[in-house]
């Protein structure tokens, strides 16, 4: 007889009985309830939409609910020890119908992103001068205040991050069926727009001195939005300044101050893919306040736990795996539930929405004429 079979027969008998009723009883409440429950209190939690949308769903969670007070009712059970099961079922089905009550509430308020001036939020930089008169997008991105900029940014990516539903990390979805996870579309959306706009704008200055002063005043822009913990929209203003047609703008850059090269420098190791984004990842996870995670980080994580671990494992839920995605989701969408304070500036965001977006191969032709190959300073614009 193997050794593990005689190991199990002397600590559990050789003459096995099936459980009594009494006993699967304390067993489904001490180990199944609790459990059922948490899930469930978490699902409505981080989804609760969806049992406002889906007439089903919400009939047959209702009724869960009316059985649960017929059977529990709402109160804590009154006794000296924590561990008894009827308990620990009273304990996760009053947090249940409190989470629930809770949801109900917040999502009669709205959004968490907050469209009205608040108290605390400080009053918004407004140019002196309209943009209207500025002769070119690139002045008029010189006329307003790089703090209002980012400001601006980070609160039309924050609202953008406040829509994103679990349900939209769930099993690739967001690649497999691109059409359910629309923020995911919408937060990438915005990273390359933010990208293809910044890096137009550097482009359409001939003037070396003024684009110099440009790129300053979008890395002054990149600083606060590090600030913001904006890092959707930080990840995105560094690959405008990598793009392949910026990055050749040898003498541009050169000119740039020691001040601005420091900045940027300092925000590339930041957002550094170094050692799978360590960085960030300690950035992140420092952020007390509202924050924009940077979107393709955690895609990636979760592209890599859907594909790295098996569904099933001997025909069984892969538990672990389901763990890994639960842990990424929330870490992922931790930070909606932040209040950002601050105070939108609608001609901003128009402003900031109209920059000019070139095609790839039209920005590479630009590049070459604002400064050639092989050129000299005198040759170009001053």
């Amino acid at each position: 007889m193997p050794a593990n079979m005689k190991m199990r027969e002397s600590c559990l008998g050789s003459n096995l009985e099936p459980l009594s009723r009494k006993q699967l009883h304390n067993l489904r409440q001490s180990c199944v309830a609790p459990t059922v429950l948490a899930v469930l209190r978490r699902w409505y939690q981080l989804e609760s939409e969806k049992f406002e949308e889906d007439d089903i769903l919400r009939e047959k969670m209702d009724k869960f609910l009316e059985e649960l007070r017929e059977t529990y009712g709402t109160k804590v059970v009154d006794t000296k020890n924590i561990y008894d099961p009827s308990y620990q079922v009273s304990v996760n089905v009053r947090l249940l119908f409190k989470i629930i009550d809770h949801m109900k509430r917040k999502g009669k308020k709205g959004s968490r992103v907050v469209d009205m001036p608040l108290r605390s939020a400080p009053d918004p930089i407004v140019p002196e001068r309209s943009l209207d008169t500025a002769s070119t997008q690139a002045a008029a991105f010189m006329l307003l205040s790089p703090l209002e900029i980012a400001r601006q940014l980070t609160l039309m990516d924050f609202k953008a991050y406040s829509e994103l539903k679990a349900s939209e990390l769930l099993n690739l979805c967001w690649s497999k069926y691109p059409d359910r996870a629309p923020n995911v579309k919408l937060l990438t959306r915005r990273f390359n727009e933010i990208t293809i706009r910044l890096a137009t704008l550097i482009l359409s200055v001939p003037s070396l001195k003024e684009r110099k002063a440009l790129m300053e005043r979008i890395i002054e822009v990149m600083y606060y939005l590090r600030v913001f913990n904006n890092f959707n929209g930080l990840m995105a203003a560094i690959a405008a300044l990598g793009n392949s047609a910026v990055i050749r703008l040898k003498i541009t850059i050169s000119d740039m101050s020691r001040k601005a090269h420091d900045t940027l420098k300092s925000l590339r190791n930041v957002m550094s893919s170094s050692q799978n984004f360590t960085n960030y990842r300690a950035a992140l996870t420092q952020a007390t306040g509202a924050a924009v995670p940077f979107i393709g980080v955690h895609l990636t994580d979760l592209t890599f736990i859907d594909e790295g671990n098996p569904s099933k494992i001997g025909g069984l839920i892969n538990f672990h795996k389901r763990r890994l995605t639960f842990t990424a989701i929330e870490e992922t969408l931790h930070y909606q539930s932040k209040v950002l304070q601050l105070q939108p500036v609608e001609f901003i965001q128009d402003f900031l929405e109209s920059l000019q977006k070139e095609k790839e191969q039209d920005l590479y032709t630009q590049s070459l004429c604002v400064e050639p190959r092989n050129c000299e300073r005198k040759d170009l614009t001053p």
